[in-house]
């Protein structure tokens, strides 16, 4: 019996690895929806909103959040807003973006393992 389930299991590890590649070229391309507000707007909502939440929390660059956010942002459907990257002093496991380009991740995520 367990050389059977092995044998299954082996078998659907194998078609899941085989299906991996046909999967990923069939994802839903995302458009962006209707904003009713201009890219100057966002970056400006964003820029006050930042100034807000830094003004309560910590927050710090981190070389490897700011790699790997840049090389997101250039493939994103806005590559030329001016994207900032910041990581805030927090121990949840999280991130959010602000209008505009302002990407924060929390270093609890960092931490994260």
């Amino acid at each position: 019996m367990k050389k059977q389930a092995l044998s299954r299991l082996i078998l659907l590890a194998t078609a899941l690895t085989l299906a991996t590649p046909a999967l990923a070229t069939a994802q839903t391309r995302l458009k962006p929806g209707m904003n009713l507000f201009s890219i100057r707007d966002d970056v400006e909502i964003g820029r006050r909103s930042a100034s807000e939440i830094e003004r309560k929390h910590r927050t710090y660059s981190d070389s490897r959040v700011a790699r790997v956010g840049r090389r997101l942002a250039a493939r994103s459907s806005m590559p030329n807003l001016p994207w900032r990257f910041r990581v805030i002093d927090r121990r949840d496991v999280n991130a959010f973006a602000l209008p505009g380009g302002y990407i924060y991740v929390t270093s609890g995520l960092l931490r994260y393992r």
